[in-house]
């Protein structure tokens, strides 16, 4: 019967009355049973005669239903015999009267005959009959029917399980799995989700009541969250609260902080005994950091005097926790100590402020070549390289242009898609495929403000995503000389879900192809010529030779000088800003 009760395709009305005859029979039965200060709950479920009667009143009601066939229930017959079977005497117990509890006249007197219990561990289930926990969960499913649009469904809260973990224990886990399940999974008979859906329930229920220790609920369906999302693939992964808002702000390319990007800390050259204190990987220009005199390779000791490593030195937490630690609501005052290499530790006393991280940044290398790096495809990256293009050709550096999408790993898809707009006068730019055989392709406007330029794009390893959708449009289209190493090969999209306690899911939707059908996914893009990172060395008697680096000239601090000393340091770059020049015939 409660099989039935679930089952979708009963008619509704046939199912509440199922379940108003169930409340109606239970309501009336507690009354007599009920204790002076109401009923206890709690017991429901302990109590065989109670059960008995529920399960002699589904039965009869079974029987009392009309052929269940023409109800689209092939099965009415076998669930009907099941019913007669079900009114016969249990052989381990003696029958309660049908539809009725023992009189309550006699209920002394049965206490007085009944056996006394076996003592059971405290927390045990009674014999693994009932669970609190485990009923929520069959109630929530029973309740499985499409909502009204922008509603929720807030099933009953009562057991041994506080209603606040369990609220969030179903925002990770079972509403999750639900989800995904009806989203991400092929469609399955009722009840073979349901009873997958009951596992996971019991699962929870053993470890939550029986583990050794306390555990915190919303930590173990978090956990289980995770694990169910990084079992589909690399990428798919699940977030806390805390994780996803970071994650979004990072895709926003805004917070609120001092303007500090950390890195590992260790020591290095400029200081070989340092600790693992956090190193500063890039001061943000304008940011109330830079204001305090904070600088490139400083490292952070202390944040609101916690020292950020233990007495021995090593690190308490990784980087991104220390990160989080600046950020925090703008206003507020946050104090680090700081060392140099060289110096003495100092003070700095700062204010957060609203951050804007720039994603791209441009210059003009030459008279004729406009150099536009882009490091994440953010909310307005596509905006930003509008706007540098733009100061490229007031600039006349735009006659070749050098994209610089090193270590870019990706970010949003539409952004990338802009961007290779403002270089195509037409054509094709990517292919969407999803599960189904629906395909979405995006197609280039005519228009673009670098349509007459000559495009150079640098790419590494570390190159992926919506990068490599860029680099691999442009490639094909003959629109770019691609240099560098081949690139990731991170063919897949990745959709962000927003869960209704704060946490969130990465999941892999799509997966997309360049004009030319590559499949990105494990291949990457392969450079048209490729460059290593550094410079490779011939060694030769008496030293080593490497490609003739150019030397300084001019005067000391010049930008030309500037431009070469780069150049030197960058073999990659040197390489693309030679190939530009040999395109406009400079020498």
């Amino acid at each position: 019967a409660l099989v039935l009760g679930r089952d979708e395709r009963l008619p509704d009305a046939l199912r509440d009355r199922l379940e108003r005859d169930e409340d109606a029979l239970l309501g009336r039965e507690l009354a007599d049973q009920a204790p002076v200060g109401g009923i206890d709950a709690a017991r429901v479920g302990e109590h065989d005669a109670l059960a008995h009667a529920v399960e002699q009143r589904h039965a009869q009601l079974l029987l009392q239903l009309p052929d269940l066939a023409r109800h689209g229930l092939p099965a009415g017959r076998e669930l009907r015999e099941g019913a007669l079977r079900r009114l016969r005497p249990s052989p381990r117990r003696r029958p309660a009267p049908a539809l009725a509890l023992p009189d309550p006249r006699r209920r002394r007197r049965d206490h007085a005959r009944a056996r006394p219990r076996p003592a059971r561990p405290e927390g045990a289930l009674p014999g693994g009959r009932h669970d609190p926990l485990r009923d929520r969960v069959r109630r929530l499913l029973r309740r499985d029917r499409p909502a009204p649009a922008g509603s929720v469904l807030k099933p009953r809260y009562h057991g041994r399980v506080s209603r606040a973990s369990h609220a969030a224990a179903f925002a990770a886990g079972v509403a999750i799995a639900a989800a995904v399940g009806a989203v991400a999974a092929p469609k399955r008979p009722e009840a073979t989700r349901y009873k997958t859906l009951d596992t996971f329930a019991q699962s929870l229920s053993y470890v939550s009541n029986q583990f050794v220790e306390p555990v915190d609920e919303r930590k173990l369906l978090y956990a289980a969250a995770r694990g169910m999302l990084t079992s589909l693939d690399a990428y798919s992964a699940f977030f806390s609260p805390a994780e996803y808002r970071r994650l979004r702000e990072d895709t926003d390319g805004e917070f609120p902080g001092v303007g500090l990007l950390l890195g590992p800390g260790g020591d290095d050259d400029a200081m070989p005994d340092a600790k693992e204190w956090p190193i500063v990987d890039e001061v943000l220009a304008g940011s109330p950091a830079e204001k305090a005199g904070i600088q490139v390779d400083d490292r952070i000791l202390t944040i609101d005097g916690v020292a950020t490593v233990n007495p021995d030195g090593t690190a308490i937490k990784d980087e991104r926790y220390w990160d989080g630690k600046l950020r925090g609501p703008s206003g507020t005052r946050v104090k680090v100590e700081f060392l140099r290499p060289g110096a003495r530790p100092a003070p700095a006393d700062m204010v957060r402020a609203q951050i804007k991280v720039p994603s791209v940044l441009h210059e003009a290398l030459a008279p004729g070549i406009g150099y536009v790096s882009i490091r994440r495809f953010q909310e307005a990256t596509a905006a930003d390289a509008a706007l540098a293009l733009g100061a490229l050709d007031r600039a006349k550096a735009a006659r070749v242009i050098i994209i610089d999408l090193r270590t870019d790993s990706g970010g949003l898809l539409e952004q990338a898609i802009a961007i290779a707009d403002q270089f195509l006068e037409s054509g094709l730019i990517v292919t969407i495929r999803g599960r189904t055989d629906a395909v979405e392709t995006h197609m280039a406007k005519a228009g673009g403000l670098a349509v007459g330029s000559r495009v150079i794009v640098l790419v590494n390893a570390e190159t992926a995503s919506a990068a490599e959708i860029l680099a691999g449009a442009l490639q094909d289209h003959k629109r770019a000389t691609v240099i560098g190493m081949r690139t990731y090969g991170k063919g897949a999209i990745q959709t962000y879900f927003d869960l209704i306690d704060g946490s969130g899911l990465k999941l892999t939707t799509h997966r997309y192809l360049t004009p030319s059908g590559h499949q990105v996914e494990g291949r990457g893009i392969t450079p048209d010529i490729e460059v290593p990172e550094f410079e490779p060395e011939l060694v030769v008697a008496g030293g080593t030779k490497g490609d003739a680096s150019p030397e300084p000239s001019g005067k000391p601090g010049g930008s030309h000088d500037i431009l070469e000393a780069r150049l030197a340091e960058d073999y990659q770059l040197r390489i693309a800003y030679q190939t530009a020049r040999g395109w406009l015939g400079s020498k």
